[in-house]
């Protein structure tokens, strides 16, 4: 259920894996949801998907959005050059954000809405060049998941579109990757297929497993375990969240965290991380 809420980021702090509940505050007015960044010193893929799923759940409830660029410049361009500003725009926000040159570069995939499976081949694409050379077989492997993870979002999340990003960091010898949505989450999908668990950790802790899906057919519902696997396989990490729960995982034992129901993330975000 979409709640109204601003969504300031508290000084000196970065948009990553399980930082986003942390900034939600009540609203200052009923008919717009402030997204203030002033502060934000550094921003995952993670954070922009969430920023644009926060944003469209805002949106979707009939308030307008206003996103405050970062003080910090470096970091206001960055977003811009990762195609923030221009995402909120097209989904009817408004944004301070500077005008920046964008181009090409294999470097990194900017924020971008999809609203077909075939338009995360993108996303799945960046992330097999960087590791073909290296291991074929896992590159193959995660290029499917992430075709399996972008198919999820319109045929089970209840809304139309998702959100990608990626980046490459630490000399170009890093990936980050993020897929989200603002649909209904892992728990409210599962349950239209009479598929119930007690919660949300409950939830992300039987589809982590393996074999839960929504729809039956054999070998689907592998996308999130795979990635994870092979993922954290290269010693990175796989952070996955849902409404009020989220699931970290590294080589040591994963950790599933609760949060409370006014700080439920509005619908599902994962973020894969790995050395190339």
């Amino acid at each position: 259920m979409d709640v109204a809420r601003d969504l300031v980021v508290p000084w000196g702090a970065a948009l990553q894996p399980g930082t986003l509940e942390r900034c939600f505050s009540a609203p200052h007015r009923d008919d717009v949801a402030f997204i203030d960044l002033a502060h934000v010193t550094w921003v995952q893929p993670y954070g922009l998907t969430s920023l644009a799923v926060f944003a469209e759940s805002q949106l979707r409830m009939g308030r307008d959005v206003v996103l405050e660029r970062p003080k910090d410049d470096s970091v206001a361009n960055y977003l811009s050059r990762m195609g923030l500003g221009g995402v909120i725009s097209d989904i009817g926000g408004r944004h301070d954000l500077p005008s920046v040159a964008r181009y090409p570069s294999d470097e990194l995939v900017e924020l971008q809405r999809f609203v077909s499976p075939d338009q995360s081949d993108t996303l799945g694409q960046m992330v097999y060049n960087k590791i073909v050379d290296s291991d074929e077989g896992m590159a193959d492997a995660l290029n499917q998941s992430i075709a399996e993870m972008g198919q999820n979002v319109p045929e089970h999340s209840g809304v139309v579109n998702g959100y990608f990003a990626a980046q490459t960091t630490y000399r170009r010898k890093q990936v980050s990757f993020s897929i989200g949505d603002s649909g209904v989450g892992l728990t409210a999908s599962l349950a239209g297929a009479g598929l119930t668990f007690a919660d949300d950790a409950a939830t992300l802790e039987a589809v982590m497993k393996g074999g839960v899906t929504r729809t039956g057919e054999d070998g689907r519902g592998k996308g999130f375990v795979t990635a994870r696997d092979k993922i954290v396989g290269m010693s990175g990490t796989f952070f996955y969240q849902s409404g009020e729960a989220a699931r970290f995982e590294q080589q040591t034992r994963p950790v599933t965290k609760r949060s409370d129901p006014d700080r439920a993330f509005p619908g599902t975000v994962l973020q894969g991380r790995f050395n190339c």
